[in-house]
């Protein structure tokens, strides 16, 4: 079924991306914004200017310790003077907090109408669902050759293997 290599394929992709960014992306950041390298700094800086930017917030959940210092009822976010520009026309930050996926959409007036976003961001509810009822739906591993960086073997001979000797 083709739709179900489509999905398949992309959380494959997509999975396999993540796995090969060192410490998450964490570094990334470190090194951009605070090293004294300027060869390093210039090298991590963007070609062109970038139209749009995703920030995952990472996990979140109310502090219910009384003996915390700080208590959230909600993440932090950064927020921007009147007197500020935007840096990116379109801005997506993402995280989820107790739980739930929360997806903030800030935007330019002057690029983007509020219509669009609105359809934007449906879309992506959209996509975001048919990709969750798809996951429920198929409880295989999806494995790639990475999940056996010592096999040294590809996807097409992992999925021979699968094909031979099913879940492994």
């Amino acid at each position: 079924d083709s739709a179900r290599r489509d999905e398949s394929g992309l959380l494959r992709t997509v999975r396999d991306a993540l796995r090969r960014i060192q410490l998450g992306g964490v570094s990334y950041g470190s090194m951009r914004y605070s090293s004294d390298d300027e060869v390093l700094a210039s090298a991590l800086q963007p070609v062109q200017p970038i139209p749009i930017v995703f920030n995952y917030l990472g996990l979140w959940r109310k502090q219910r310790r009384n003996d915390a210092l700080f208590h959230f009822s909600q993440p932090l976010a950064a927020s921007w003077g009147e007197g500020n520009e935007q840096p990116y026309p379109l801005e997506l930050n993402a995280m989820f907090f107790d739980g739930l996926l929360e997806v903030s959409w800030d935007y330019s007036t002057r690029v983007f109408d509020k219509d669009t976003v609105s359809d934007l961001a449906q879309r992506m509810r959209t996509r975001l669902r048919a990709l969750i009822e798809y996951c429920s739906a198929h409880d295989d591993a999806q494995l790639t050759p990475q999940d056996f960086p010592n096999a040294g073997i590809d996807q097409s001979d992992l999925d021979d293997l699968m094909a031979d000797y099913g879940d492994l």
